[in-house]
């Protein structure tokens, strides 16, 4: 038997009160922790009453636990989020430290030492975050003991380029950051012709140019592999955008459309090469039988540029007419033994 609405309803949020409390519960060991290090510390140096303490320090760990709900730190799942959004936890603790610092010193004697407050801040400040990125932070001490003390480089990460930073190139960027992990892929940028987007971040990656940057870009930053992710530009664009991805020695690809994406129209993956219509704008016309092939059946031709999308495909055409040879000529190397 299948949940009802209510129940399914009810479930959803007993899942998400769950992990709520348990992150505001873990916050709360962890604020007072932070205070309780701090304060002994100093009071190992001075003359501090801690009974007269506890009473503030709860304050403030109820002061920073409701900053954080507000800011949204318990409404983001943190194992999906990049480092980027980090940054709210900071600007919590940034507010939190501002009032409470204020409150603090309006009172004489005061409740607490503004060092104490400082340092037991900052000291859950990079306690929550420890924990929030915790898997992150420990394959990066595991890559670090495979290379300094056991000599093993671990394999190398494909470095990725994103040209369009609208929405298919948001959803691809979470999906090659989240879905597709065990690929071992690092976004490095976007690319988008948007003024207003440039150096602006999105899933924690920057927006590093435009269009006439690419071949730049993907020297500067050492990319191994441009993604198409644009679906609102014209042919000559979208062709142009390719001519400038093709003066690279990166691998390209495209991101088919979103929409075919979610309905699984025509079986959309999530990348594929460079097509033919993709370069003119249209649906491919087939090839119309009975057509003189006299001219390059049994001949030798010599295709030039055909390395690029549009040589390549007519390389292949080409193939299907019986030639006696087929020369292909172009500047890049590895385009042409890809072929």
């Amino acid at each position: 038997m299948y949940p009802t609405t209510g129940q399914a309803s009810a479930k959803r949020h007993y899942a998400y009160y769950r992990r709520v409390v348990s992150s505001i519960l873990l916050d709360t060991v962890i604020f007072i922790a932070s205070y309780g290090i701090t304060f002994s510390a100093r009071a190992a140096t001075s003359r501090l009453i801690a009974d007269e303490s506890i009473g503030p320090i709860l304050l403030n760990t109820l002061m920073m636990i409701v900053m954080l709900y507000l800011f949204g730190v318990y409404q983001r799942m943190w194992t999906r989020t990049s480092g980027y959004e980090a940054r709210i936890i900071i600007y919590a603790f940034i507010l939190n430290t501002l009032i409470f610092g204020t409150f603090n010193t309006l009172f004489e004697p005061r409740p607490l030492p503004n060092s104490v407050v400082l340092v037991g801040n900052l000291l859950a400040l990079g306690a929550m975050i420890a924990v929030r990125y915790r898997s992150r932070l420990i394959s990066g001490v595991e890559w670090r003991w495979q290379v300094l003390w056991r000599g093993e480089i671990p394999k190398s990460k494909t470095r990725v380029l994103i040209v369009g930073a609208g929405e298919s190139g948001q959803a691809l960027a979470w999906r090659l950051r989240h879905r597709f992990a065990n690929q071992e892929y690092v976004i490095v940028g976007f690319i988008d012709d948007d003024p207003d987007k440039q150096d602006m971040y999105i899933e924690g990656a920057r927006v590093l140019g435009t269009r006439r940057d690419i071949t730049r870009i993907v020297e500067t930053y050492r990319i191994d592999l441009i993604i198409a992710a644009m679906h609102n530009v014209s042919s000559a664009d979208f062709r142009e955008i390719i001519a400038e991805c093709e003066k690279t020695k990166a691998l390209i690809k495209v991101v088919p459309d979103v929409l075919d994406a979610v309905q699984n129209r025509n079986h959309a993956v999530l990348l594929r090469d460079v097509q033919i219509e993709d370069l003119i704008g249209r649906s491919v016309i087939s090839r119309q039988e009975g057509i003189d092939l006299s001219l390059v059946s049994n001949r030798i031709v010599l295709v030039t540029g055909a390395a690029g999308s549009i040589g390549s495909e007519l390389s292949r055409q080409v193939m299907q007419t019986n030639p006696k040879q087929v020369i292909l000529l172009d500047n890049n190397e590895s385009g042409l033994h890809d072929l």
